[in-house]
């Protein structure tokens, strides 16, 4: 989902996956340091012919480098209870978006901007038997290249008034 798998060179891990497994901050909520590319590398060195990770026990293995263990703390509190996820953009030219969201997000759910929150939301969409429709609030999740106004930076005055729209939450 991410761009790479386990037979690729670490030395080519894709930057969304790698600052999607800590939503690209650090533990301290600042920029994400420069040093967590490489600590990924040397994780996914580890990883078992699955692909899995098991992030505790290399966490509990001593004679790993401390910003190595920091940096699987990161992902721990990041990706624990949360699903990776592939959304289509619905801009001027689609494109794959990738990130992860609340456990429970579902196929057809909406990552949406909502103006006022600070990251992206999923919301889900339910018809009433009168056939009107409302949206369930999901959760938040982290959409790599749409945060932090990244999502509507790109975006001209007219491409926003078009791209709104207003949904009855519940």
């Amino acid at each position: 989902m991410a761009g790479w798998n386990g037979e690729d060179d670490v030395n080519n891990i894709p930057d969304r996956l790698w600052w999607t497994l800590v939503a690209d901050r650090a533990s301290d909520g600042k920029n994400t340091p420069f040093w967590y590319r490489r600590a990924c590398m040397y994780c996914l060195k580890k990883t078992n012919p699955n692909g899995d990770l098991n992030t505790s026990k290399l966490i509990a293995n001593r004679s790993l480098p401390e910003t190595v263990i920091e940096y699987l703390k990161r992902i721990q509190a990041i990706v624990w209870s949360r699903k990776f996820l592939v959304s289509q953009s619905l801009d001027k030219k689609p494109e794959w978006l990738f990130g992860l969201g609340s456990r429970y997000i579902k196929e057809a759910d909406l990552v949406c901007i909502l103006f006022g929150c600070s990251v992206p939301v999923i919301l889900r969409k339910h018809r009433e038997d009168t056939g009107a429709s409302y949206f369930e609030f999901i959760g938040e999740c982290y959409i790599h290249g749409r945060m932090d106004g990244e999502a509507l930076a790109c975006m001209d005055e007219v491409s926003i008034i078009d791209g709104t729209v207003e949904f009855n939450i519940r």
